[in-house]
């Protein structure tokens, strides 16, 4: 396969996961009339916390385990193996992640208490806990299926759950009451999607468990709870942090700004789902023009990201003014800050990845650790002196050393040829954008989406201009077969 059916397949297996998460990114956003008319910034805080505490349990129900499923399906000598080795997998969440949540429920009361101050642990966080534990559970399935790149498959049953997920949310908001009802409908509905999961790849997994294999995904999986700790850290605590030193009312205006920066997020997300799978096949094949395909593959990777961060920094105004009461328009101060950080947090993909297939997970852990040990010592410093979009710089902060110190040791585990003139290109190209469309759009939301609109339809003659494309390049583009 050229490097060029490389880039085509996962351009069009990246646009398939991300059509899925951004129709379920979109459902959510334009429900945000809806979110904040039913709730007020106070009641979105606690939503916002109850996630916040969501993430880091299923750090410790799921021991990042699910990050040793590639290896058992690349590497396992039989396919009686493979379904064995995955099954192994899933049973040691049920059991292992079952009992830690059962702990987490009878003794959470007393360990939340210390860290979240305004939310009570029963119904709020204890509903969040079982939610969190059958969505774990979950990411076994989808993992496989990611394995297969079944992506249609994985797009199809992943929209459904999130559509379950906000018809039920919405219908027992409205009859329950504001947040108890949001969290009472995403726990059914991690409950029936885990059982249609186990439905579509159950002819691939044996309930299993190899001692053999427990023993390689620990030993591989334990290093990566720090590495999603840290991860957590980097992402959440910016919240717990803030509610100490703000109300709870720039709490929930700080989370819907970064509920808008995530779309961000879920580009880069979907675009790694497509490139693990790949670059696992590609080093497998060890083809002798390996480290050039790699590079390239990496000049694309950083332009789709770069440019979506451009279109969606220079949207968060409009955007936010238009689908939002007036109570969250501070939000759009602080998105902007929010997609940078979680742009540079996307280009860390690319290399991350390389040190997985070496599995180099303590290399990984280290670096996380560092820079969420910086993020967490800057929110606590620059928060109390100017607010809640301090926290949006130490994210940009924080993700900007995790990029540099991943990709320096990246290099050096895993040498591939990067086109360092065409990467420039490309940051120069969107901070040029950046800067010029932060200046120049206008406050009617409608003349800015246009402004901006043409802003990004230029981006291809402005690269075209500066000799970013090879003359194969643009033949394939033409083709595009």
């Amino acid at each position: 396969m050229s490097v060029f059916s490389e880039i085509k397949s996962l351009i069009l297996k990246s646009i398939i996961y991300g059509s899925g998460s951004l129709f379920l990114k979109a459902v959510s956003f334009f429900l945000l009339p809806i979110y904040t008319r039913l709730l007020d910034p106070s009641d979105y805080g606690v939503w916002a916390l109850s996630n916040v505490v969501s993430s880091v349990v299923s750090i410790f129900i799921s021991f990042s385990i699910h990050g040793f499923v590639p290896v058992v399906y690349f590497h396992s000598s039989s396919e009686n193996e493979r379904r064995e080795g995955i099954g192994t997998i899933f049973v040691t969440v049920v059991l292992v992640g079952g009992l830690v949540s059962l702990l987490l429920d009878q003794l959470g009361s007393y360990l939340f208490s210390f860290v979240i101050r305004d939310v009570p642990f029963h119904p709020y966080l204890r509903i969040a806990i079982w939610t969190t534990y059958f969505n774990s559970c979950g990411i076994i399935p989808l993992r496989l299926l990611q394995m297969q790149e079944r992506s249609l498959t994985y797009v199809l049953l992943t929209v459904s759950g999130s559509i379950l997920q906000t018809g039920l949310s919405l219908f027992l908001a409205l009859h329950l009451g504001g947040v108890n009802g949001l969290l009472i409908g995403y726990l059914i509905a991690s409950l029936i999607m885990l059982m249609l999961y186990l439905t579509v790849v159950f002819k691939d997994i044996s309930l299993a468990f190899k001692k053999h294999i427990f023993c390689q995904a620990m030993v591989f999986s334990a290093p990566l709870i720090l590495h999603e700790l840290s991860g957590w850290i980097l992402e959440l605590s910016d919240r717990v942090i803030l509610q100490w030193y703000v109300s709870l009312d720039q709490v929930g205006i700080y989370s819907l700004a970064y509920s808008y920066g995530s779309l961000m997020s879920l580009v880069a997300y979907s675009i790694n789902i497509a490139w693990v799978p790949m670059l696992f096949r590609v080093d497998a094949e060890k083809k002798d023009n390996l480290p050039v395909r790699l590079g390239q593959l990496g000049t694309y990777f950083a332009l789709i990201l770069c440019l979506v961060g451009a279109f969606l920094g220079l949207m968060a105004r409009p955007i936010i003014t238009m689908m939002t009461s007036p109570l969250y328009h501070k939000a759009s101060e602080i998105a902007p800050w929010i997609v940078l950080g979680l742009l540079l947090s996307g280009l860390y993909y690319f290399p991350v990845n390389f040190l997985f297939l070496r599995k180099k997970t303590v290399v990984i852990s280290l670096v996380m650790i560092l820079t969420s040990l910086i993020n967490i010592s800057l929110n606590f410093w620059m928060v109390p002196l100017h607010g809640a979009i301090a926290a949006a710089w130490t994210t940009c902060i924080s993700y900007g050393v995790m990029l540099i110190l991943i990709c320096l040791f990246s290099f050096a585990e895993y040498p591939i040829v990067y086109e360092y003139r065409r990467l420039s290109i490309v940051f120069a190209v969107s901070f040029c954008l950046w800067v010029f469309g932060h200046f120049s759009i206008p406050e009617n939301p409608f003349k800015a989406i246009t402004v901006v609109l043409v802003l990004i339809a230029l981006v291809p003659v402005s690269l075209l201009l500066l000799g970013f494309f090879s003359e194969e390049e643009k033949r394939f583009l033409i083709r595009w077969e």
